[in-house]
């Protein structure tokens, strides 16, 4: 109906009350309610002729965003592996793995003999010496922040998307199943929380597809056009965000982090960080993991 979106329910959110959250399984589905939405009644259109800088939406305007959530952005995916991978080897580097070894009564794999090793005479196995904690392919919940005000630029989007991605490559290759949310959340003047969205960028046991969630991670039209557009469409989405407040963001709130099984969050903060900064970052995450590290 006009005036609401399927994916907004009232919901009880810890320490906010009643408000509207939206939710959606894929970021595409997300830009399509968007494309397709009608304003709600009384609503401003902001995300469609709003913009403060040329940074804004990176220049695309919410045609170019929409168009590169369906397409992929691998220009900035190919940005983001730069400098994620860097980061990601330098930590895979200090994670210890087991070694494996061909042996027989232990000798090394060096002294292997393959033709003998053929004839079943003596016997050979493979040997796992372990040397490190084994996560066994737990899941782990990761949410990311993919808000901003207006005085963010498009280049500290694109940092935050460097440490999200960063932190799933070496999740994964310590032997987690990572699953990613994007998360915006807006809050009243009093800094409460009016309204959340939260969109499923990857789902556990998929890879990471840079081409295809790099709008969510690094984009700074993807909160500016789809998000404000969605909210747009909704008039359980307070008046006051709605009418002036598009700048209004926050992070979700502790209290509701946990309510979504949330493990680790990529903090609003990441924007400003530079390599070094998330380096140790995510070598702090997967110590809290219990990764042992060399």
């Amino acid at each position: 109906m006009r005036g609401q979106l399927d994916a907004y329910r009232m919901e009880d959110v810890p320490g906010c009350g009643s408000i509207p959250v939206g939710r959606w399984d894929s970021l595409e589905a997300w830009a399509r309610d968007a494309r397709d939405r009608e304003t709600a009644p009384g609503s401003e259109n902001g995300s469609r002729d709003y913009s403060a800088t040329p940074e804004w939406d990176n220049g695309d305007g919410f045609d170019g965003v929409q168009a590169r959530v369906e397409l992929g952005w691998p220009e900035m995916a190919e940005r983001i592996r730069q400098m994620a991978m860097p980061v990601a080897s330098k930590v895979a580097s200090m994670i210890e793995l087991p070694t494996y070894d061909f042996t027989d009564d232990g000798s090394l794999a060096s002294d292997f003999d393959v033709a003998t090793a053929l004839t079943g005479e003596p016997s050979y196995w493979l040997k796992c010496t372990p040397e490190y904690r084994n996560m066994a392919g737990r899941i782990l919940r990761i949410g990311c922040m993919i808000n901003g005000n207006a005085r963010d630029s498009a280049d500290e989007f694109m940092r935050r998307g460097v440490a999200g991605a960063a932190l799933v490559l070496c999740l994964e290759a310590a032997g987690y199943s990572v699953e990613l949310r994007g998360y915006t959340c807006n809050r009243d003047r009093g800094y409460e929380p009016e309204t959340i969205q939260c969109v499923t960028l990857k789902r556990a046991g998929e890879h990471l597809e840079l081409n295809r969630i790099a709008m969510g991670l690094a984009h700074a039209g993807t909160h500016r056009r789809i998000g404000w557009a969605c909210r747009e469409a909704d008039e359980r989405v307070p008046r006051e965000i709605r009418s002036g407040g598009y700048g209004c963001s926050r992070e979700i709130p502790e209290a509701f982090q946990a309510s979504e099984g949330i493990d680790v969050m990529i903090p609003y903060a990441a924007m400003g960080w530079n390599e070094p900064a998330i380096v140790a970052w995510v070598l702090g995450q997967l110590t809290k993991r219990g990764v042992t590290l060399k």
